[in-house]
């Protein structure tokens, strides 16, 4: 491509060159609804429905509450599980006990309040330990 000198020769070889790309633009996007004609067996496959058009998120199945004997043993498996493991992560403990971190939370909030187990850290960091023994418990 040779330098223009004039702005009149600059301004045309702008338009030749937008018109070569507006060309090519053209000709790609036929070939590609040809392309996706001919694999579709003649008729243009349908777009799946987006939320916009009406369909549905789905929703899985309700939640069921566990019992509270499976709530208390979940916990003291918990508690055990911190106290031989003390400094882990809630990662670390459900992969000890072979559950989801999500059936933890309870259980874990259950403890925290009742004093069994204290933590250091915050949010993806906390770190639990056992509390200890209160002297009101040694007696």
């Amino acid at each position: 491509m040779k330098t223009p000198k004039a702005h009149e020769e600059l301004m045309t070889e702008i338009e030749r060159l937008v018109r070569g790309y507006l060309a090519q633009v053209q000709c790609d996007a036929q070939q590609a609804v040809v392309r996706a004609v001919a694999g579709a067996g003649g008729t243009p496959a349908a777009a799946p429905p987006t939320r916009r058009q009406g369909a549905r998120a789905k929703r899985s199945a309700p939640a069921q509450r566990r019992s509270a004997a499976e709530l208390a043993e979940l916990r003291d498996a918990l508690s055990d599980a911190v106290r031989r493991l003390p400094g882990s992560s809630i990662r670390t403990l459900a992969d000890a006990l072979g559950r989801p971190v999500q059936e933890l939370d309870t259980p874990m909030r259950q403890l925290r309040r009742a004093g069994r187990v204290r933590t250091v850290g915050a949010y993806h960091r906390m770190r639990y330990f056992p509390a200890p023994a209160s002297a009101d418990s040694a007696t």
